[in-house]
C-alpha cells in the first residue's frame, strides 16, 4: 500500500467534520509554505524556463573555436582604440 493509499484509507474513516478541519490545516500549511519558502516556487519556475531553453538549444559545431572567435570579436570591436 502506498502512502497515498494509506492516507486515503485513513481519511475515509474520519467523520466529515474532522476531514473539513484536516483540509483547512492542509490549506494553511500550503500558505505557510508559500510565505516562508518562495524561493522553492521561484526555483521551480526558473528550472522550467531553463529546461525550455535547453530543448530549444541547437547542437553547436564540434570544431568551433571559442577562444579564436572571442579574440576576433574583441579585435573587431576595439580596433578603433589602437
Amino acid at each position: 500500500m502506498t502512502v497515498w493509499e494509506e492516507a486515503e484509507a485513513l481519511i475515509r474513516q474520519m467523520p466529515e467534520d474532522q476531514v473539513t478541519a484536516l483540509v483547512k490545516e492542509l490549506q494553511k500549511s500550503k500558505r505557510i509554505e508559500e510565505i516562508f519558502h518562495p524561493a522553492a516556487k521561484k526555483s521551480a519556475k526558473s528550472m522550467r524556463a531553463y529546461e525550455n531553453l535547453r530543448r530549444m538549444q541547437k547542437p553547436g559545431a564540434a570544431d568551433f573555436d571559442y577562444k579564436a572567435e572571442l579574440a576576433d570579436a574583441r579585435e573587431e570591436r576595439y580596433a578603433h582604440l589602437n
